[in-house]
């Protein structure tokens, strides 16, 4: 379809999307093999911290409690997310933000350590669970999760 506006001429097209789309878009992000490339691992194990340690400072600006603790915690979110979609290897960036997050909050070292490993054994365990419960096809893709 195209309309005559101004004197252009425009295409409209039809932006929509479609769960195959996004099962094809996070097929795609998934093919980043983070395995056979050192560099882009580590890369992503650093983004992956940079990301928490935002949305960990995000989270603690929602009234946090003694500046270390709040109800709704994003990262762990993200984590999770980041864990079924690009894989189990970059649990150690999910380590990193955590500890860094709570360091910078003032929290002793070995507070921030000990807060760091229980905030990278939620998303580990979390996958864990959902790949064993919920069997090995039906997270395989997004369509297959919506159509239960």
């Amino acid at each position: 379809m195209t309309q005559r506006q101004s004197g252009l001429w425009l295409q409209r097209r039809d932006t929509s999307i479609s769960p195959l789309s996004v099962e094809n878009s996070l097929a795609s992000l998934a093919r980043l093999n983070f395995a056979t490339n050192r560099v882009r691992r580590a890369l992503a194990i650093a983004a992956l911290a940079i990301v928490y340690v935002v949305a960990a400072r995000a989270g603690l600006m929602l009234d946090a409690v003694a500046g270390f603790a709040t109800v709704v915690w994003p990262p762990s979110g993200l984590a999770l997310a980041a864990l079924l979609i690009f894989g189990m290897d970059l649990w150690p960036g999910v380590f990193i933000g955590a500890f860094l997050a709570n360091l910078v909050t003032g929290a002793p070292v070995a507070v921030a350590m000990g807060i760091a490993m229980g905030n990278t054994l939620e998303p580990v365990l979390a996958v864990y669970a959902l790949r064993r419960i919920a069997g090995s096809g039906s997270l395989s893709s997004v369509w297959s999760t919506w159509r239960g």
